[in-house]
């Protein structure tokens, strides 16, 4: 406390604030004593903490009572000036059991540096953690015993806490760095680094599986953009450039790069400018969009020249004009650069030729007629009743009788497709031919396969239009019959086609679908052929739909009713119902199941004074709770809107588990035959 009963009147000790407080103080009132009773080596030593610039604290006595300079004062906060005189026991009360030990061995003789200590400041008032390096320098009285302690502080917060941030920083850079490796390596998109100049100096494992090129080729510099870019896309690579010079980025963008095989992939390319000017670039292969995209184009161009042709048959264009225009659609589905239809005559047992495109007479004559003998495509389709694919006549040993007119004629691939009527007749053959070895693609295959139905169906027509007129007793009654059942057939054909594009998702599902509908159509249509008057079992042809399926009749399904025949236009709708429900059954059903198992019963019930056919579809066995589907697809549309439609009948779907329940029920006066 201030001395303010007697002044001391002695001139020392000399030093700012602090030596007037000093010099004012009442020492008597601690265990130092009188100022002028202190010993020599306590007042050189307070004269050395006055002058000191640095902050300085000596702790003197048993009680360690303290006295500090000008600069340490701040370090005291609040408890400046009842800190002056005070032992630091009492001064120091919340971290004395921290500092007590380390007094005891300065006292003990050894110095101690605490170097970046943190401690809580209140110099301001509120508690704020600081850190500074303190050094506890024991002092001795001329005898040389440790009597007090120096305390000497240098503040070293921004030091410590700038060393922090930069450790702070350099592990965020670490992390961000490893976090950005990480994604470099991602399987499924490519990234690079390259130079405006064109060299890409980095690239992940992702981006040169793209091209089939080897880290190896990287590292030697052999991959540039301008070097992987064919010519007909520099101009979008350019374009690409020019924005991220102007914009530090690029829109994305799709071009074609080369492979290292010298094929070609399509990618979509995003790309910014770093800070040190070269291009950073994420890139994802597209390339089997890109060919799907063009197959649904291709599907969708044929199926429109598909319509094309059925109007022509619809509208009596006459046999020649439907061939040449099912030629035509075909030679531009295979990309071709020949081909023929031909005709085949039962008399002879013979194809010959009908329609033709890029021919010349040597050709013509050498293949004026076909047997099953000749070594040819049309030949062994002819023979086998079944496409041949010839990729490269030059190779294919079958084919020596028919290789010099290949040459002549200048093409080296060939397929050919069988023409027949739903009841399995042979009517001719669809040929096409390349100059270049070539394979046709599924896709081609079974559009091509739709094509030769529409040219069976153009060929049968006409021929049982001749054979009407040659009966002329019967032929008004047959043709109309033939031209009614013709239209009805290709206006289900382009229903079913469109349709089932209106609810597949992928060009696969939607070939599979149309195939396996096409398919139960005509089993359908050959039993009307076999014959027109008798009506269509329905036991017949619900037994072939489910055994189509390869299920197995008593292990697997099960039928049950009377005998019924059905109406030719009736039985082409409740049979592609029939196939829609055993499709299901195969795929999410109880045929798919090793334990599921379909149950098919009818009968003929008398409700409100007529009689109704009433089929009951059932399956158990089924593993899993059936759902209802989440959307409405073409099977779901047949059954639930055409059947009612067409016949005012009802159907009624419900899932349960264990298995779909279907009901269809139908006025027999519109559907018995």
């Amino acid at each position: 406390m201030l001395q303010t009963s007697e002044p001391h009147q002695a001139s020392w000790p000399i030093g700012g604030e602090m030596g007037e407080r000093i010099r004012a103080f009442d020492w008597s009132q601690t265990s130092l004593g009188p100022l002028k009773a202190w010993p020599q080596s306590l007042k050189a030593t307070v004269d050395l903490v006055l002058a000191s610039p640095m902050p300085m604290n000596l702790l003197w006595g048993p009680d360690l009572v303290q006295i500090y300079n000008d600069a340490f004062r701040p370090y005291f906060g609040t408890k400046h000036p009842a800190s002056l005189g005070q032992p630091a026991r009492e001064c120091w009360v919340e971290i004395w059991p921290e500092s007590e030990p380390l007094n005891a061995r300065v006292l003990a003789g050894e110095t101690v540096v605490l170097a970046n200590h943190p401690w809580i400041d209140t110099r301001d008032g509120d508690p704020e953690e600081i850190c500074s390096t303190t050094s506890l320098i024991p002092l001795r009285d001329d005898s040389g015993a440790v009597v007090g302690i120096l305390t000497t502080a240098s503040e070293t917060t921004h030091h410590v806490r700038a060393e922090a941030e930069l450790t702070r920083a350099e592990q965020a850079l670490r992390e961000s760095d490893a976090r950005l490796r990480a994604a470099l390596e991602i399987e499924t998109v490519g990234v690079i680094r390259l130079a405006l100049e064109g060299p890409i100096i980095e690239a992940n494992d992702a981006f040169l599986a793209m091209g089939g090129y080897s880290r190896a080729d990287l590292e030697a510099g052999r991959l540039t953009w301008q070097g992987l870019t064919p010519p007909e896309w520099m101009e979008a690579s350019e374009q690409a450039v020019a924005e991220l010079k102007e914009n530090g980025q690029s829109k994305p963008y799709e071009k074609e790069y080369l492979r290292k095989n010298g094929s070609r992939w399509c990618g979509l390319f995003a790309a910014k400018m770093l800070p040190d000017s070269t291009i950073f670039e994420f890139v994802l292969d597209i390339t089997a969009r890109k060919q799907a995209e063009q197959a649904l184009a291709t599907e969708l161009k044929a199926m429109t020249r598909l319509h094309d042709v059925s109007r022509q048959v619809v509208n009596g264009a006459g046999l020649q004009a439907v061939l040449d225009a099912i030629l035509e659609a075909a030679i531009e589905l295979h990309g071709a650069d020949f081909g023929n239809i031909q005709l085949f005559d039962d008399k002879t047992r013979t194809l010959r030729i009908a329609a033709q495109r890029g021919f010349q007479k040597p050709f013509l004559d050498h293949f004026a007629e076909v047997d099953v003998a000749e070594g040819s495509a049309c030949g062994m389709a002819l023979a086998r009743r079944e496409r041949v694919m010839i990729e490269d006549v030059e190779t294919e040993p079958a084919y020596a009788p028919s290789l010099q007119a290949a040459r002549e004629a200048g093409y080296r691939a060939v397929q050919s497709t069988p023409l027949f009527t739903p009841t399995g007749e042979t009517l001719g053959m669809l040929s096409t031919h390349f100059r270049q070895p070539h394979r046709l693609s599924e896709l081609d295959m079974r559009l091509t396969d739709i094509y030769a139905r529409l040219a069976a169906e153009a060929i049968a027509q006409v021929r049982a239009e001749v054979a009407l007129r040659e009966s002329e007793s019967q032929a008004r009654l047959l043709l109309a019959e033939l031209q009614h059942r013709v239209r009805n057939t290709l206006a289900v054909i382009r229903s079913i086609a469109r349709q089932t594009a209106e609810t597949s998702e992928t060009v696969e599902d939607y070939a599979m679908h149309l195939d396996g509908r096409l398919d139960a159509f005509a089993r359908v249509q050959g039993a009307v052929t076999r014959d027109p008057c008798a009506g269509i079992d329905l036991s017949s042809m619900v037994a072939e739909e489910l055994l189509t399926c390869a299920a197995r009749e008593g292990e697997q399904f099960s039928l049950s009713g009377p005998t019924i025949r059905l109406q030719p236009k009736a039985a082409e709708t409740v049979g592609l119902a029939i196939h829609e429900l055993a499709t299901n059954a195969v795929k999410y059903g109880a045929l798919s199941s090793p334990k599921g198992h379909v149950t098919v019963a009818w009968r003929l019930e008398d409700q409100n004074g007529g009689q109704r056919l009433r089929i009951e579809w059932s399956e158990t066995g089924v593993p899993v709770l059936s759902l209802a589907p989440r959307r409405s697809g073409f099977g779901t549309e047949l059954l639930t809107q055409t059947l009612p439609y067409q016949f005012r009948g009802t159907t009624t779907l419900t899932f349960k588990p264990g298995g779909l329940q279907c009901t269809i029920e139908l006025p027999s006066n519109r559907v018995l035959q």
